[in-house]
Parts: C-alpha cells; structure tokens; sequence
C-alpha cells in the first residue's frame, strides 16, 4: 500500500501539466502512487500524461470522456489504494520536495486522519500570500475544527483515505464549488487536524478566467448551500456567516446577476433566501420576478417617447417591468428614460 496517493484531475492544462508533475515526482517520499484522471482534454494533456507513465509507474493515467472535475476527483479516489490521498489542480506545484514527506510524517505520528499545511498563490511568477488569512496557520499543532471553521483550500491537505470511504466522503457532482462540501463533511466528522506553519502547496491563479454558464452559476449556488447547511448541521455559526459574507461579495453577484432568472439559478437562490432569511443581497430575492416584460427599443423618439412610456405605465395590470434599450440616441430620449426612470423610484 502506497503511502499516499496523489489524486490529479486534468482537463487542458498541457502548458502547466509538467510542472505540476515534476513537483510531484521529486518529492523525497518515494512510496506514492500519482493518479492523473484525464477528463476528457482536447489538447495535449493526455499525450504527456502517457509519456509520464510510460517513464515512472507510479503514475496511474485514467482516460475518461469529459464529466467534469468532481467525477474526475471521485474516480480518482475510486481507484486510490494509499494510506492518504492527496489532491492536486494540474495547474498548480508543490514548493519543495519535502511535502509530502513531512505531511505524512505529521499524520501518522499525531495519528489524525486529516493533516495540512500553509498556502501560498503563484501569480505571474510571483509566490504571495493570499488576502485569505486561513490560508496561513501561524504554528504546528492540532486544531479542533470548530475553532478554525473555514472552507477553501482542500488541496493542501491530506486525508486517511479509509477514514473517507468510511463516511461515505465524496465530491458532490457540481461543475463548481464541489471542493468545500467535501472538505466541511470530511472536517466535520474528523473534527479535528494536524496543521503544519510551513507551506505546502502553491495555487497558481493569473491564468484562471472562467466563461460562466447558467448550470456553473447553479451548482456555485448549490455548493454554497450544501455549505451552509453543513455549517447548521455542527452548528458551525462562524462558517455560515463567512459563506454569507461570500455570498454577498461584489464578485459573486456580478456572476450571478446576469443568470438570476434562470429557472435552475431561481430554484437553488430560493432555498438560500430561505436559509439566510433577510441576510443576502436583494438580488437573491429577485426571483419574484413579474408576470410580463414591455421591451421597449430607443432611437431618436423624444417626439413620442413620452407618450409611448404613459401608455405603458397606466395599464391596469401593474405586474410588470418596462425594460427600455436607448440605442445611442443622440437627440432627448436618454433624458425622457433617465426621468421616467427617477420618478418611478
């Protein structure tokens, strides 16, 4: 049985993918297996991952049609066999060849089932530390979950891989936010960990630029919920309001503004307005959306604008939304809807 199986989804990442594995293969711990489950890439990942193996038998290469990284992650550890796993993005490296070693070593001497280390971002070349001060453990020691309640950044620990099949741990099939449900179900059972002050993992993030769709937007929403019920579940009141506190960051709402209609987006938007009763923004009660919207097309019509907005504004039926689109008029019609738009307030 290896000591820890090091468990690496991939998915088009051919312009990183040696790096991270390089990290890997050069760690002093030796008995380790490396499980790269190749989700479907398009580009070259899969011809290195094949020339990797072919090289080092300790890599185990997975090849499977594209399903997303949280089936990626599961097969992964479906097919594990170390004491540990360890999970690694294909983008990102550890900093030195001693990680794993001294990870392991932590572990099994404090006998935990969950042991982790500091986290430190790789952007352009640079190591910085994250804004994210739970990304830093200040010393080495256990540490009750209950006093840390945090959930991001899994990568930079290891799990007793018995202690997960054990309690049915697993990755939630979202194509987002998948990682903190399994790290907050796996934290809330083990209840504690063995966290190590040196760094363990580098995250690689300038590259990262996500094009979203309304399913992405949807599962984000669903993880952040399983979160939040997680969080009631152990009665962990400092986690839930840092879920809030993300939930309602300018970030995430420019991410879901432009799907907040989107019959799955509603759905999941209304089970976290139930959760969190009045604490989220009012985007996120913006499902009561009304029965009809008057689009109404704008160029140059100042002449009947006005009359044009009356006639919609004083129908009878008052459960709907006028959506004006000025198309770059440069006569007074800007003006009319800016004015129209100020004394329905």
């Amino acid at each position: 049985m290896p000591k820890i199986s090091v468990i690496i989804p991939v998915y088009n990442t051919e312009k990183y993918l040696q790096q991270c594995l390089d990290s890997v293969l050069a760690q002093t711990l030796k008995d380790i297996e490396i499980i790269c489950v190749n989700d479907g890439s398009t580009d070259g990942s899969a011809k290195i991952l094949d020339e990797y193996a072919a090289n080092d038998k300790r890599i185990k290469v997975v090849h499977k049609k594209n399903e997303g990284v949280a089936k990626a992650k599961n097969k992964g550890l479906q097919t594990a066999t170390g004491k540990f796993v360890a999970f690694m993005d294909s983008d990102d490296m550890y900093p030195d060849e001693n990680v794993l070693k001294d990870l392991y070593d932590a572990a099994t001497k404090h006998k935990v089932n969950i042991c982790g280390g500091s986290l430190y971002l790789y952007t352009d070349g640079k190591i910085i530390p994250s804004n994210e001060t739970q990304y830093v453990f200040a010393e080495d020691g256990i540490i009750l979950y209950k006093d840390y309640q945090y959930d991001y950044g899994f990568t930079r620990f290891i799990y007793n891989r018995e202690f997960l099949q054990k309690n049915d741990i697993s990755f939630p099939l979202y194509c987002r936010v998948e990682d903190p449900p399994f790290f907050i179900k796996a934290m809330g059972i083990a209840k504690k960990f063995y966290a190590l002050k040196r760094v363990v993992y580098w995250y690689r993030t300038s590259h990262k630029i996500i094009k979203w769709t309304a399913d992405m937007v949807a599962d984000s929403l669903t993880g952040f919920y399983d979160c939040s019920r997680l969080a009631d579940k152990y009665k962990y009141d400092k986690l839930k309001k840092i879920i809030l506190s993300r939930l309602n960051t300018e970030y995430w709402l420019n991410i879901i503004f432009p799907f907040h209609r989107n019959a799955k987006v509603v759905k999941i938007m209304k089970m976290l307005a139930k959760n969190y009763k009045d604490s989220l923004n009012p985007l996120y009660y913006s499902y009561n959306y009304p029965a009809i919207s008057v689009i109404v097309p704008v160029y140059n019509a100042e002449k009947y604008l006005q009359q044009c907005l009356d006639s919609v504004v004083n129908q009878t039926f008052k459960d709907i939304e006028i959506i004006c689109v000025n198309d770059g008029s440069p006569d007074n019609s800007l003006a009319i809807l800016q004015c129209a738009e100020n004394c329905r307030r």
